[in-house]
């Protein structure tokens, strides 16, 4: 048996927003980089909705450093030195750890290495003013004998204190306290960045943008949950003003776009799904029309991705062909629950396997967060994520990652049932 390696131990500050994606943004970024077990990783009942941050143990700071420059609801990656919990006089308990560090602890946090280095405060809760960052600073550097000249700007060494706070009551009003300190050092972050791409892409800047174009930091979510990549086939069936494409075409997929009708790529105006692309600076991919009610079986999977925001009826209806008129295919109207099943069924045909199905579904609110029962299923493919955003105090929106986990057979060719989704 092979001796036990002890991983390092990181610290994950999420962005707080979009919370129910966080772990399954994290989980399939951390499954492009060979990671094919989260759970060995960290404890998701640790996670908690009122905090931004997460233990997590990885093998290397490389593998930290692809997880931060992937995962778009991540604000930063540190290396774990110490940390205080508690009521009171956090600040004292946190020097009291950090100088019972062992040799080998010190050691890999670089404490006593005569380099350059820089202490930044971030606190979750509550902005901090210039002095009062300064004061928290003081609180610790008189502790420490860090060595080597504080440099502010591209020091060798960055230490972090990380502050959360959290809401107390005590039968009076309502106080902000510190819940947690962590103490943790900067590791080197590849230059480009997901976050960054979050700023880039801002509808309000994008050139051509509809109604019901997808929110861009959710379509960049989206890419990551398909585990989109260099060399990957990418398909979104639904392309409308394609967003979603943007954003895969941002991490280097190859895109496929198709839909029904082809309004957004041939428009007598300026403004084109191709200059979205041109904007960016990104291939345009290749658009084909076509109608997803009609089953046609393809010789090979070959698509990696799916990932598509369908209409279901709440801000656009979906339209297929009906029989042959005097003026050639009208369309009719596509029931939502239609849409899903033929989705997944084309889903199931043209999916290479272990390739994945990320979609939008629009249903009923549940104030117990299930919603299984409103999935519509698929034999050939299993549900992995179910990513709640609420719409209105009755609708919420599922972002919804299935795999495929088999190949089409003759028993799998009928339809499959969808349920009431409660439009």
């Amino acid at each position: 048996m092979a001796p036990f390696i002890k991983m390092p131990v990181y610290v994950i500050y999420f962005v707080h927003r979009h919370l129910d994606f966080r772990l399954p943004e994290l989980d399939a970024v951390l499954s492009l980089n060979g990671v094919t077990d989260a759970s060995l990783c960290y404890d998701a009942s640790t996670v908690s909705a009122e905090s931004p941050f997460l233990f997590i143990t990885l093998a290397s700071d490389e593998i930290a450093q692809q997880v931060a420059a992937r995962c778009v609801l991540v604000k930063g990656i540190y290396k774990y030195i110490t940390h205080a919990e508690g009521d009171s006089n956090l600040y004292q308990t946190l020097r009291d750890n950090i100088a019972q560090l062992s040799p080998e602890a010190r050691a890999a946090a670089e404490l006593q290495a005569d380099s350059t280095w820089s202490l930044q405060v971030d606190c979750f809760g509550q902005r901090l003013s210039l002095d009062e960052q300064n004061a928290r600073r003081h609180e610790l550097t008189d502790a420490i004998p860090l060595l080597g000249d504080i440099q502010l700007k591209l020091p060798a060494r960055t230490y972090w204190i990380l502050e959360e706070k959290g809401v107390v009551t005590g039968g009076g009003p309502s106080i902000l306290h510190v819940k947690r300190l962590f103490f943790a050092k900067s590791i080197a972050i590849i230059r480009v960045q997901a976050r960054d791409f979050v700023g880039k892409h801002k509808l309000k800047k994008r050139k051509f943008i509809g109604p019901t174009t997808m929110d861009h930091e959710l379509s960049l979510v989206m890419a990551n949950l398909a585990k989109v990549g260099p060399g990957t086939v990418v398909c979104d069936p639904f392309v409308g003003t394609a967003s979603v494409l943007v954003a895969c075409a941002q991490f280097g997929a190859n895109c496929i776009g198709g839909d029904i009708e082809m309004q957004g790529l041939f428009r007598k105006d300026s403004a084109t799904i191709a200059m979205n692309f041109e904007q960016y600076d990104l291939p345009c991919p290749d658009f084909v029309q076509w109608d997803l009610s009609q089953r046609v079986l393809v010789p090979r999977p070959f698509w990696d991705a799916i990932v598509c925001d369908p209409p279901y009826g709440q801000r656009a209806g979906a339209r297929k062909c009906s029989a042959m008129g005097k003026k050639g295919k009208a369309l009719e109207a596509y029931a939502p629950s239609s849409v899903l099943v033929d989705l997944l069924h084309w889903a199931a045909t043209r999916l290479v396997r272990d390739g994945r199905l990320v979609y939008v579904l629009a249903c009923k609110t549940d104030p117990n967060g299930a919603y299984d029962d409103q999935l519509p299923t698929h034999p050939c493919l299993r549900v992995l994520h179910v990513c709640a955003q609420s719409i209105t105090q009755k609708l919420v929106r599922l972002f919804i990652t299935m795999v495929k986990t088999k190949d089409m057979n003759v028993e799998d060719m009928a339809v499959p049932s969808t349920l009431d989704v409660g439009w």
